[in-house]
């Protein structure tokens, strides 16, 4: 998941950042089982499948998709890109720690892979579809891991997921989603205090996605560490 004033994100202004956006949501919704939900302003894409075998998620880990257009950095580095103080958990399970971190060229979104072993990751090449003529062919890597959190700005409104489980996250609200091979946790936090006027940036969308051998209880507990 340079300082924020060189590089201000202006999401959704550009065709490539909805294309990457849409194939992050894509990637996170894998496998849930949602219900029908308001047709999305986002221009409908699909993935054509690799010629390349995918790696194989083990019981208890998740593949995590890191689009190319990401840059892998550290913490401190994505802290000075962002130039805000990042919601970053203060507790993980025991072994479990933050092990890659990739940025969003534009300085947006934030990309943390959490295990308790290094990162096994493999290079995919896909083609993005837009009313079924081919749009781009990219690259990413698939990344075998125990939970991603995903730190992103939001276009404003809230949570637009009345699919998903309100849950309480501390003295805010979340969404819990259940899939066939992961979870996710889903809540939004404003700025950290005497931040929210330091840049264009008014909050961030946290997405906490794990294997399912993590529980909702053990979820929650993370997300709540995040918070001021």
């Amino acid at each position: 998941m340079g300082r924020a004033m060189k590089g201000r994100v202006k999401m959704f202004k550009r065709l490539d950042c909805i294309v990457m956006t849409t194939i992050l949501l894509v990637a996170l919704l894998a496998g849930c089982q949602q219900q029908p939900t308001q047709p999305s302003t986002m221009p409908p894409t699909k993935t054509e499948p690799s010629t390349v075998t995918p790696i194989t998620p083990e019981t208890g880990t998740i593949i995590a998709e890191v689009d190319l257009a990401y840059e892998e950095t550290n913490l401190e580095g994505a802290a000075n890109i962002v130039g805000l103080t990042l919601p970053l958990p203060t507790y993980l399970p025991e072994s479990y720690e933050i092990r890659e971190v990739y940025i969003w060229a534009e300085g947006c979104d934030l990309i943390l892979l959490i295990s308790d072993r290094e990162i096994e990751k493999e290079l995919v090449t896909f083609t993005v579809y837009h009313d079924g003529k081919p749009l781009q062919t990219r690259q990413r890597w698939d990344c075998k891991c125990k939970m991603e959190m995903i730190i992103g700005c939001p276009a404003g409104g809230g949570l637009k997921m009345p699919w998903a489980e309100r849950v309480e996250i501390g003295q805010i609200r979340g969404r819990w989603v259940t899939g066939d091979e992961s979870n996710s946790l889903w809540w939004q936090i404003k700025a950290a205090p005497g931040e929210e006027g330091l840049v264009e940036i008014a909050s961030f969308e946290i997405v906490l996605r794990a294997s399912k051998n993590i529980s909702k209880e053990e979820m929650i507990r993370i997300a709540e560490s995040s918070l001021w």
